[in-house]
């Protein structure tokens, strides 16, 4: 081999030692002047699967329940007495049932 292709210590260097990462002349002139890159950037690791307690560890689930259930609670309570307001009835006016309807 030309001298262009030998390593230093006069080894006959094949093609791919060149800028390789090994020293395969074993005094590392196959390895001179080559441009070392840098680490390659590892890729971002992937978000962990999320399952419904990321709702519920935020807050937004339990408290949808809590005011829904507050106002279903308001609703069954509160709906009846303004009915009967409305209508003009007064509670306990209906003990009264059993008597005859005045013509």
């Amino acid at each position: 081999c030309n001298t262009s292709e030998q390593c230093d210590n006069g080894i006959c260097m094949h093609p791919d030692w060149i800028c390789n990462g090994y020293d395969d002349c074993g005094d590392n002139s196959d390895e001179r002047d080559c441009v070392i890159p840098g680490p390659t950037p590892k890729p971002p690791k992937p978000a962990p699967p999320q399952s419904y307690s990321g709702w519920v560890k935020s807050g937004w689930v339990p408290g949808c329940l809590f005011i829904g259930l507050f106002v279903g609670i308001a609703l069954v309570l509160l709906t009846p007495r303004v009915i009967r307001k409305l209508r003009g009835v007064r509670p306990g006016s209906y003990d009264r049932m059993d008597s005859p309807a005045l013509a």
